[in-house]
């Protein structure tokens, strides 16, 4: 009997350690299913948070392009200031060399760069960034030594105006 019992007891135990691996092998695939599962929500979230950021950056690019071009538009506004303020100068000074006994040709010389310079100005205030660059490469490529003499009689007149800005009536 007890070998009877042995082999019922062998059987109960092989029935038990089956029931258990397909508990186990069960709940392996359950497992593995939540797993895939969480797999593809963590990718989902990622690709979700990815496209955020990427909106967001494309928001903050615009929002700086837009910034850096009203800067850009500011400064350009001023520049065509400066340099009509600047062509008023030259016209003076053209007047005061003339009275100096520099000559009238001088003064003459003076006076068309003073007239081109605000020919400039108002070109930069009508003008986008794009069309004024265009049209930069395009004079100096046609036109390079009145281009030199251009920006030397501009810085003349730059110098001129910060030397006499910057002079507070005091002596050293």
């Amino acid at each position: 009997m007890s070998s009877k019992k042995e082999s019922e007891g062998a059987t109960e135990i092989e029935v038990k350690v089956g029931n258990v691996g397909a508990s186990v092998a069960e709940s392996a695939r359950d497992l593995r299913s939540e797993g895939e599962e969480l797999i593809r929500d963590v990718s989902s979230k990622a690709q979700a948070k990815f496209e955020e950021i990427r909106a967001e950056a494309g928001e903050f690019a615009g929002k700086a392009g837009e910034t850096i071009r009203e800067a850009a538009g500011t400064g350009k506004a001023r520049a065509a200031d400066a340099l009509h303020g600047i062509a008023d100068a030259v016209r003076t000074l053209a007047g005061k060399a003339e009275e100096a006994g520099a000559g009238a040709q001088t003064g003459d010389f003076a006076r068309k760069a003073a007239d081109s310079m605000d020919k400039l100005s108002d070109v930069l205030k009508d003008k986008s960034f794009e069309d004024l660059g265009e049209d930069m490469r395009q004079f100096v490529r046609e036109r390079p030594a009145v281009a030199i003499g251009a920006a030397a009689v501009l810085g003349f007149a730059l110098a001129r105006m910060l030397k006499s800005s910057g002079d507070d009536g005091r002596e050293a």
